[in-house]
């Protein structure tokens, strides 16, 4: 039983692991996916690059979480300072969630319109952005739970 109960959390780790590659698979569309080239050019040079830093910085975040998981799963497992890792990304998506509501909200997502040209035009079409605005709100629900799951399997 035990084991069993260490395999299902070794096996949340692990899509925790490809959740994050996806993520930073997504960030690194992000400047033709939100047209940054166009939709910045009338901003300051240091709004110009933010998006692009913050951007970068969240890819390799992302890309150091999945190796973590990948390959320190019976550290994340088994050690404070695992558990402790899996606590702070389950928070930081809880925050993104969080956040998600914030800024976007789910009816007020609606008003927001994406730029003319932009891929999102094509789903929106079909979805609402009040829509888009709850998935991605369960979507970071589900990130935060991959993470914090484990910590309630484990058996120290």
């Amino acid at each position: 039983m035990a084991e069993n109960i260490k395999m299902e959390a070794k096996t949340l780790l692990i899509i925790g692991g490809f959740y994050h590659i996806g993520w930073a698979l997504f960030d690194a569309t992000w400047p033709w996916l939100f047209q940054w080239k166009q939709q910045l050019k009338n901003t300051d040079d240091i709004n110009k690059v933010l998006p692009y830093i913050t951007s970068r910085l969240l890819i390799i975040i992302y890309l150091a979480i999945s190796f973590i998981s990948f390959f320190h799963i019976d550290e994340l497992q088994n050690s404070r300072i695992g558990k402790t890792f899996c606590i702070f990304v389950s928070f930081y998506w809880i925050s993104r969630a969080v956040m998600q509501i914030q800024y976007f909200g789910f009816s007020r997502a609606n008003q927001m319109i994406p730029p003319e040209n932009s891929p999102f035009k094509k789903i929106t079409e079909h979805v609402s952005n009040s829509i888009m605005s709850l998935g991605f709100f369960v979507y970071f629900l589900l990130g935060s739970s991959l993470y914090v799951v484990p910590i309630f399997l484990s058996d120290n």
